[in-house]
């Protein structure tokens, strides 16, 4: 800030402390104030935008008119005679997943460098934060505004694998997605003496069945199906004539 002409700076470095001062020689007089600023004496008004003094005829302080611009990432002061600087918010768009605790919900321009940690969310892969569709690992020191940053997601993949148990035959595994319905390859194993009678989670039939290409909801993982038995019952007839 500069002082007017009517208070230039009589005490060195005074413009730093935005002081402007004036010596009375004879008798005290009102300063004389720019259009913008009111004259007020006695104790200080505590205004950032007016002159005061005391009703003396010792050197008097004035506060200077604050007329300055604060650089980007600061924003002028309550008291109107300097800078301070802005704190800007963060805001995530988690799309269901959660976020690391490490990721900070505000930074100013002043901040070190942050670099974005990965969220989670169960069945997917964190395909990395966006800001207005744009990719972004980092908020740089320097950087100003406040941020929406969207998380992107990738959906796991998921096999279904088929096991003979006790069978014969190959059978290619099917692949699925995380959350979304699978249907089952026909069976192709065979067993002699025996008919196949669908799938189950578990060997010994106690698990989860399911029939022969059926579909499976909502998968969530991957899954080993056992190929489930019926014994063949044959009938013996006995002829008595032979």
């Amino acid at each position: 800030a500069s002082c007017p002409e009517s208070h230039p700076n009589s005490v060195a470095g005074s413009t730093s402390q935005n002081q402007c001062y004036t010596s009375c020689t004879t008798a005290c007089a009102e300063p004389k104030c720019p259009d913008n600023a009111t004259c007020s004496y006695g104790e200080n008004p505590n205004a950032g935008n007016l002159y005061y003094g005391a009703n003396s005829c010792d050197a008097t302080a004035l506060t200077c008119p604050m007329e300055f611009e604060c650089d980007d990432g600061y924003q002028k002061n309550k008291a109107g005679n300097g800078c301070v600087v802005i704190e800007y918010t963060i805001t995530y768009e988690l799309n269901s997943g959660a976020n690391d605790t490490t990721n900070p919900s505000s930074y100013t321009i002043e901040s070190d460098t942050i670099v974005l940690a990965e969220p989670t969310r169960d069945g997917y892969t964190f395909a990395g934060w966006t800001e207005n569709g744009t990719s972004i690992t980092e908020i740089a020191t320097g950087t100003t505004g406040d941020k929406t940053l969207v998380a992107n997601w990738t959906p796991n993949g998921y096999n279904i694998t088929y096991n003979a148990n006790g069978g014969t035959g190959d059978m290619t595994y099917t692949e699925c997605v995380y959350g979304q319905s699978c249907a089952l390859s026909a069976n192709a194993f065979t067993r002699a003496g025996y008919t196949f009678a669908g799938w189950n989670t578990v060997a010994n039939g106690t698990g989860t069945s399911y029939a022969d290409n059926a579909t499976i909801p909502n998968i969530t993982g991957a899954v080993t199906l056992y190929a489930q038995w019926n014994v063949v019952t044959y009938t013996i007839t006995l002829d008595k004539n032979a």
